[in-house]
């Protein structure tokens, strides 16, 4: 029971600093976080801080992966269903567009331009992951809604799934995030809706 409760403690503890790190990075900006200021206002000291994360860097990624793994279900709990996976798909991609330049996803360019100067593969391979996890939860539906209107014969696989993000993500990257209707529109035609079909035929010939 004595384990439970330090557990329970150490749980809440952690909570603690991520919701800390996170009002300080998005209140006052990525200066403003500091191991004295995070501990302070976490009530825990600095020497618990340097135990669990080697920099202030490393915290505030961590940070922001906390807060995206909390994201997916907050999300998915009214997805859209037009009855067109083509005006889903736009739709989506404006929802992805909005969401890119608020909560934690707005400074993952940030994380990813960070984490490609320092060249450290085990963080950006990380964040890609749990980025990637949130983005398929987003699809999940629409594409169910999809098989369930005959516009998809089988599901599309994991690499189709993501093309739409992987697009827009780059886009965000290379700091040009503002697309037009007529452009996402043209995406989802040219590229995501081929990629979907292609792969659901793909898996109905590896399958037989």
């Amino acid at each position: 029971m004595t384990q439970l409760n330090q557990r329970r403690r150490g749980d809440q503890l952690e909570k603690a600093i991520y919701d800390t790190t996170y009002t300080l990075l998005s209140q006052h900006g990525l200066d403003h976080v500091t191991f004295s200021r995070v501990a302070a206002a976490a009530a825990t000291s600095r020497s618990v801080l340097y135990r669990y994360w080697d920099s202030t860097f490393d915290l505030i990624f961590h940070t922001i992966i906390y807060q995206i793994q909390k994201i997916p279900v907050e999300l998915t709990t009214s997805p859209l269903n037009t009855g067109s996976l083509r005006t889903d798909l736009i739709q989506l991609a404006q929802h992805f567009i909005q969401q890119s330049s608020t909560g934690p996803f707005q400074y993952f360019r940030l994380l990813f331009a960070t984490t490609m100067n320092t060249q450290n593969q085990r963080e950006l391979t990380q964040l890609i992951t749990q980025i990637d996890h949130a983005n398929l939860a987003l699809i999940d539906p629409i594409l169910t809604n999809a098989q369930n209107h005959d516009e998809l014969q089988l599901r599309p696989n994991q690499a189709a799934q993501l093309v739409l993000f992987q697009q827009l993500r780059y886009y965000d990257i290379i700091n040009q995030p503002v697309i037009t209707v007529q452009q996402l529109t043209d995406l989802v035609d040219q590229v995501v809706l081929p990629a979907l079909r292609a792969s659901g035929v793909a898996n109905r010939h590896f399958h037989h």
